[in-house]
């Protein structure tokens, strides 16, 4: 089984227009065949971070070129929230136990502080599940160097 760890900007293209974002939803739809072929796995932080990206992309003036009109600013919170919530096909990993590994990959890569609670979260989850294949999924250039340099594998799904 493929496993994927999503960060923040990997998981806006399941919901905007792309570069990309079909190649993110492939990912998505290894969850829902049976046997499942993949697993698809997002820090908490994951949540508040894409719906604020989210929110400024359907407020932006490019909304609807990226596939947002009324009704999805009226609904697309709660879809998100069932998808990211309790029973969500995708597992949702807690950051709070990860955020001195966070800390300290913040100083070694000079990353942002969420991107590096993304990067030990996936770590974290790395070594838990033992997957042969592991796979980061990232569209920033920054995190995805730091998440090669500590021996991931990389996926940047606008590549």
């Amino acid at each position: 089984m493929r496993s994927y760890f999503l960060d923040s900007s990997a998981l806006v293209k399941v919901y905007s227009e792309e570069e990309g974002s079909s190649r993110v939803r492939a990912m998505l739809r290894g969850l829902t065949t049976v046997p499942a072929i993949s697993r698809v796995v997002v820090s908490v932080l994951a949540h508040p971070e894409t719906a604020s990206a989210l929110g400024q992309i359907m407020t932006g003036p490019h909304a609807a070129r990226r596939g947002f009109g009324a009704y999805d600013r009226r609904r697309l919170p709660e879809v998100i929230a069932r998808q990211l919530g309790e029973g969500s096909r995708m597992k949702v990993t807690p950051a709070d136990r990860h955020m001195d590994a966070a800390a300290a990959l913040v100083w070694k890569h000079r990353l942002r502080g969420a991107d590096a609670v993304h990067l030990a979260t996936a770590l974290a989850v790395r070594d838990e599940l033992e997957e042969p294949e592991f796979y980061f999924v990232s569209s920033d250039v920054a995190l995805n160097r730091a998440a090669q340099a500590e021996g991931l594998a990389v996926i940047d799904p606008a590549a």
